[in-house]
């Protein structure tokens, strides 16, 4: 048995999904071209034009359901659609435009069934599905463009607008958005024989008429309509609106202008229609404006910037009601930085329109920096990027500034002062590391994201690319936890991958060749590192293995892909590392440290050094996550074996250190400790590791000690996570036999402190792995001699009997004192016990005790009849009614039926002894017909928990006990059947030919009828309705007659009246049936009979 074992992160699966859809693609996207083509239409004729001839009316809604389904699978990995994506828009559109062209009217809903709907429908919710997974800007690449669909769609929006989905909607405004790219004139454009019906009056946005061309009213109208929408719709609106006020024939007419206008005074205005429409109306308004100044050019929109600029900033300033809305909504928020940035583009041009407006330029700048603190991601975003935009617009000298800006405000958030030439010195940058834990995480976040985005537009000077570099790295080692233990430094350290992954792609090799990696802050200084390369690979390597976050993991691995591909043959081993290093083997965490990590270590001393030191952190042995200091735990006493000292000589600063460490903190030195000694015989490391100037490893039993680490304290403070201190003083004591080796403690003072330790841990075993105390205290034992280890498990077993530990008395729990006894007791084999053991474990099964200490007491009772079978006493009725009890426990509490657990552990004990083949045929008998009822009650795990034992029996014992053939031959084909099958119970029932078996049987049977879940329910109604199929077989067998079923019947609802239950429905019809031998219908559903619902069964098996 292992000291430590690693369980699987929760994360383990995640890119397994990954791999299969990148390996299975190319077939999954076949079979979805082949449905598209069914899918929407009726034959597959050719027509002229290469498609199927007949279109579909009507579609399944399940069928479109599927596919889309289908296409969001691709939603990480969009590109594998690319090559197909021609042919599957391309047959949705000519669908939809069959439909438009051909039908008199737009099909709606209004008199088809509720499970089908019109084709155009479905075609508009997968359109959507696919922009939604590749984007709208590539599906409109394979819009039609031809301008005479301009007049149907508008007329299907402007007639049947309130019948659409809103996907048809969407769809319909993103084709009269690109439609509206026409190089044509509007106003050659005739709508008047396209029009289905006559167009009602249309909003106008300027109270001075214009001269629009019909068409260009009718999409302006139309966009205008849908700003205020609370769905998708909206940004197609507004892209719509954008496209026709730029387009040359509009600008004529000034439609830019009005818009403009219009959008400002409506900005203004919001504040008095309702919150929600207001709102919305506010982000179509600022999105429209966004996009006008991005497209357009300074000649169409340059007139307008500084009035633009003016009334945004005054809207900035006031806080009345009509502008409270904007400060709070962080959308609204987002948009205003983009038009800033679009504004600050024109501003930056050097148009004739916008000379000499630095201070506008200042003060936009200065707003930038404050949202780059925003309490929303999405709104640092959006400021990172505006200010790398316009920084790359600036010159060198203000360039500079703002960059020393931003650099500025990483030490101030840590309250320290830069001084003048200090900022590249790598002191400064260990200061500020050890200052992460105080600093602002969301402040960090756009400052990293700000100086990925300048590493990403090459705006760093080469002045300033050291200091840079030093911040990515300080955040790329970010991490931070909140009040209730939630990460708050993930995305600073994702940010931290985007700038170095920009670096390694926007900067050359000579560029980063002339940073000093002296001015650098290196992770590891047992390695003399050369260059630039030699201490970001390694870093980029530990958070690609080590990090929590599987998308941190992927973009390390894809940063250093890049590092390695741009710049080669300057990072060691570089070929080697990135093909370890990969998207798909850095997604599952455990395969990232044990295969990914491990080999990569063997690949250079540089990165085996890094690793190391990177044990020793949050993301290794101390993370505040308790499963991944167990697997750092067990990594680093892996480690141990390869190359001791870059694990040993931390491991020894980190004990000799005064710093004052948590006890989640100790709890990953002591498992490493103990992971270093049990992976690793103590003679290979006699003399490594070296606490002190005269204490070496063969002390390390001495280690827990009241002065040294955790304590008895630690034990049983519950403000002191007294069960994580458990588990690693039980490692630790556990680790102490493999140092021993073949001496043992001389004294019992040698070993008091460790046992009054383990004592004190045994209370939080509900907490702990039940194999960490087991270890202890088999570690403890064979460390001392015979005759203090009978005095101990004495000890243990009259605390048991007295009930120390025991729930009532102190509130802890008595399943670690038993789990020592049993794991003590049971694996002595041929040694007389100094107690009869087996009567404190039974007396444990009582009905008295709690339900943990029945489970505890089961698992350990296989060391009894172990030793009984090797001639030692055993009462064997003690035992017998022990076990009765259990299988028949159904204690029932606020958590449900946790008596469950109890029949659990001891079909499980069960199982083990028909494996002894411990069991008298009477008694065993017995159990079988108690089994017999739990293969078909209620609970789900109970019943395969009961059938795998029955298999086990009828395997062993078919030829010799239960003698026919056929009962093994119908037992061997329950393992392919579902517990909560007709078929199964069918069989369950068959194989019952024993009284007692055939009254356990009914008697689950029906519970099951009338309580479980659903399918559970009616499979044993099903079940109770074919009774009657048996009775000739009752009648020709031995011991069972229909008088006998009756009377088992009859007891059985007698027993569960007696126990308060109500005995209706299926159990009341079958005592009327058996009496009289009819078996009418009986209704368990206001749908279907059980005959009914039988016969349904009856014929799905058949199929």
């Amino acid at each position: 048995m292992s000291l430590i074992r690693p369980t699987p992160v929760a994360d383990d699966n995640d890119d397994d999904i990954d791999f299969k859809l990148h390996r299975e693609s190319g077939q999954a996207i076949a079979r979805i071209r082949r449905a598209i083509r069914l899918f929407l239409f009726k034959e597959d004729a050719q027509g002229l034009d290469g498609f199927p001839r007949y279109v579909r009316r009507n579609v399944r809604v399940d069928k479109t359901d599927l596919l889309a389904r289908q296409f969001d699978v691709y939603q990480q990995s969009p590109q594998l659609l690319d090559p197909h994506l021609e042919y599957i828009v391309s047959h949705l559109l000519h669908a939809l435009g069959g439909v438009i062209r051909c039908s008199l009217h737009y099909p709606t809903t209004s008199d088809i069934d509720a499970n089908v709907q019109p084709l155009p429908r479905a075609v508009c919710k997968l359109v959507y599905t696919l922009c939604k997974v590749r984007g709208a800007k590539v599906i409109t690449r394979f819009f039609d463009n031809d301008t005479r669909y301009i007049g149907r769609l508008s007329g299907i929006l402007e007639t049947w607008k309130e019948s659409l989905s809103w996907e048809e909607r969407y769809v319909i405004l993103l084709w009269l958005s690109h439609l509206a790219l026409t190089p044509f004139d509007l106003d050659s454009l005739s709508t008047s024989s396209e029009t289905i019906i006559p167009a009602p009056e249309r909003t106008v946005i300027s109270p001075d008429p214009l001269p629009l061309p019909e068409v260009a009213e009718r999409l302006m109208s139309l966009a205008r309509q849908y700003f205020s929408s609370v769905s998708k719709e909206r940004e197609v609106a507004t892209l719509l609106l954008v496209r026709l006020s730029l387009r040359p024939d509009m600008q004529r007419l000034c439609l830019h202008k009005h818009c403009i206008d219009w959008a400002l005074l409506t900005l203004v205005q919001s504040g008095t229609e309702s919150v929600n429409k207001s709102i919305h109306i506010c982000i179509s308004l600022l999105s429209f404006l966004a996009a006008l100044f991005k497209s357009g050019d300074s000649m169409s929109v340059g007139q307008f910037v500084l009035p633009v600029l003016a009334s945004l900033q005054k809207t900035l300033r006031n806080s009345n009601s009509s502008t409270k809305l904007l400060h709070e909504s962080a959308i609204a928020r987002k948009l205003f930085v983009k038009v800033e940035c679009a504004l600050a583009s024109h501003l930056l041009s050097g148009s004739s329109f916008v000379d000499n407006q630095t201070d506008d330029l200042n003060q936009l700048m200065d707003h930038l920096l404050s949202l780059l603190q925003d309490k929303e991601g999405s709104v640092r975003l959006a400021a990172s990027k505006a200010l790398s935009v316009i920084a790359q617009r600036l010159d060198t000298d203000m360039r500079t500034q703002l960059l020393e800006e931003i650099i500025a405000r990483y030490h101030e958030s840590a309250n320290l002062t830069l001084s003048e030439g200090h900022n590249a010195h790598p002191k400064t940058y260990l200061e500020l590391h050890r200052h992460l834990a105080s600093v602002d995480a969301l402040q960090w976040h756009g400052l990293t994201l700000t100086l990925a985005h300048f590493l990403y537009r090459h705006c760093v000077p080469p002045k300033k690319l050291t200091a840079v570099i030093n911040l990515v790295l300080c955040a790329l080692d970010f991490e931070q936890r909140s009040a209730t233990g939630k990460s708050t430094g993930a995305n600073v350290r994702d940010a931290a991958c985007f700038g170095l992954w920009s670096l390694a792609r926007k900067y050359n090799t000579r560029e980063l060749l002339r940073v000093a990696s002296s001015q650098v802050r290196k992770r590891s200084t047992l390695f003399v590192h050369t260059s630039i390369f030699d201490i970001i690979a390694p870093d980029l390597l530990v958070r690609a293995g080590f990090d929590p976050d599987g998308n941190i993991r992927r973009a390390a691995s894809a940063a250093l892909q890049e590092l390695v591909g741009r710049h080669p043959d300057l990072v060691p081993k570089g070929i080697e590392l990135i093909q370890l290093v990969d998207y798909n083997s850095v997604g599952s965490r455990r395969q990232a440290i044990f295969q990914v990590v491990s080999l990569a270590a063997k690949l250079h001393h540089l990165y085996l050094c890094a690793i190391c030191e990177g044990l020793f952190s949050w993301g290794g042995i101390y993370s505040p996550d308790l499963e991944t200091r167990r697997v750092m735990a067990a990594y680093a006493g892996e480690t141990v074996a390869q190359c001791p000292q870059p694990i040993i000589a931390p491991l020894q600063h980190h004990f000799e250190s005064s710093h004052k460490r948590s006890v989640e903190e100790w709890h990953g030195l002591y498992l490493t400790l103990a992971a270093a000694v049990k992976f690793n015989p103590p003679t290979a490391i006699y003399g490594q590791f070296i606490l002190s100037a005269s204490l070496t490893i063969s002390d390390l039993p001495y280690l827990l000690q009241e002065n040294a680490g955790l304590s008895e304290t630690d034990l049983v403070a519950s403000n002191r996570s007294p069960e994580i201190a458990a588990e690693a003083v039980c490692c630790m004591i556990a680790a102490s036999a493999y140092i021993i080796a073949g001496g043992s403690f001389q004294t019992w003072e040698d070993v008091s402190y460790h046992v009054r330790l383990l004592h004190a841990s045994l209370g939080h075993c509900d907490k702990v792995p039940t194999y960490v105390y087991e270890q202890a205290a088999l570690s403890i034992l064979a460390a001392i001699d015979p005759d203090m280890k009978f005095g101990l498990v004495e000890e243990w077993l009259k605390n048991i009997d007295n009930g120390h530990g025991g729930r009532v008395q102190s509130g802890e729990s008595n399943v670690g004192w038993i789990t020592v006894v049993g794991v003590s007791l049971a694996a002595w084999i041929y040694v007389v016990p100094p107690m009869p053991y087996d009567s404190v474990l039974v007396k444990l099964l009582s009905k008295e005790s709690d339900i943990d200490s029945k489970i505890a007491a089961l698992r350990y009772l296989y060391g009894p009849v172990y030793n009984y079978c090797y001639g030692f006493s055993l009462n064997l009725e003690h035992l017998k009614q022990s076990l009765i009890n259990s299988l028949d426990d159904y204690t029932v509490d606020s958590r449900g039926d946790i008596g469950s657990n109890v029949r659990i552990a001891a079909l499980e004990i069960f199982g083990k002894l028909e494996v002894l083949n411990a069991l008298a045929p009477d008694f065993k008998e017995i159990l079988l017909g108690m089994i017999s009822g739990l293969r078909l009650e209620k609970m789900d795990r109970v019943r395969d928990h009961a059938s795998q034992c029955r298999r086990i029996q009828i395997k062993r014992s078919y030829d010799r006990v239960m003698g026919p053939a056929i009962e093994f031959r119908q037992q061997a084909i329950l393992p392919t059947m579902s517990t909560s099958s007709v078929p199964y119970f069918m069989t369950v029932i068959k194989v019952a030919n024993q009284y007692e078996s055939r009254c356990s049987m009914i008697r689950g049977l029906i519970t099951s009828a009338g309580y479980g879940n659903e399918v559970l329910v009616a499979t044993a109604r099903i079940a109770l309705t074919r009774l009657h199929e048996l009775l000739p077989a009752m009648r020709n067998s031995t011991r069972s007659s229909d008088m006998r079923v009756l009377e088992a019947l009859i007891k059985v609802c007698s027993a569960l009246h007696r126990c308060e239950l109500v005995v209706s429905g299926p159990a009341k019809v079958m005592l009327h049936q058996f009496m009289y031998h009819k078996f009418q219908p009986v209704s368990v559903s206001p749908y279907l009979s059980v005959t009914e619902v039988a016969d349904v069964e009856h014929a799905n098996l058949e199929r």
